[in-house]
């Protein structure tokens, strides 16, 4: 005997197993969905963070570096408040010799300054001090993005701690929490 096609029973079963699959498939994809969309978040956060440090951290090896004249250094190289959340670092950028402080142009300076200060991480050129009221402190998160929760750097004999927490603004679940140990090359 031929048949030609499913019986009713045959197309009952098929209806209940995939509608099974389907249901099941409907329940995973949300949370699925939820984790990619945290991993996604968290690495976005870590390389934006990174990012943000790379600069200090090249800084942190060049600190100290003056050109031919190591008898001309007259401050410290690297200089952290007791508080930990200021960075001062000094290095002849030019190769001239010499650490310059230029107040008519801030930017030709030698002298990098960090500091955390109002859920913010900054930057600036020319200014020895994190006190500094001068207007050109340079973000280094998009404070509309990224908070940072902590900073804290520690002056060892040849190397440097930097110890930072970020989170997202609009998600503060998603935080990096990340410690570097940055040798001093000067």
């Amino acid at each position: 005997m031929l048949s030609h096609g499913f019986s009713l029973f045959e197309m009952l079963i098929a209806l209940v197993i995939a509608t099974l699959i389907m249901g099941s498939i409907m329940n995973f994809y949300p949370q699925f969905h939820t984790t990619i969309m945290r991993i996604y978040l968290q690495n976005t956060l870590q390389e934006a963070t990174e990012q943000a440090l790379s600069g200090l951290i090249k800084d942190i090896h060049r600190a100290g570096f003056i050109a031919n004249s190591p008898h001309l250094i007259s401050h410290s190289a690297i200089e952290i408040n007791a508080a930990g959340n200021c960075i001062v670092l000094r290095y002849d950028l030019t190769s001239s010799g010499q650490w310059r402080k230029f107040a008519y142009d801030p930017q030709q300076s030698d002298i990098f300054t960090y500091r955390y200060s109002k859920s913010s991480f900054d930057y600036q050129t020319g200014v020895e001090h994190c006190n500094s009221t001068a207007t050109r402190w340079e973000k280094l998160f998009d404070p509309n993005e990224i908070t940072v929760k902590r900073f804290k750097a520690v002056l060892n004999p040849n190397y440097v701690t930097l110890s930072i927490t970020t989170a997202l603004k609009h998600n503060p679940l998603i935080q990096y929490d990340v410690t570097y140990y940055v040798k001093k090359y000067n």
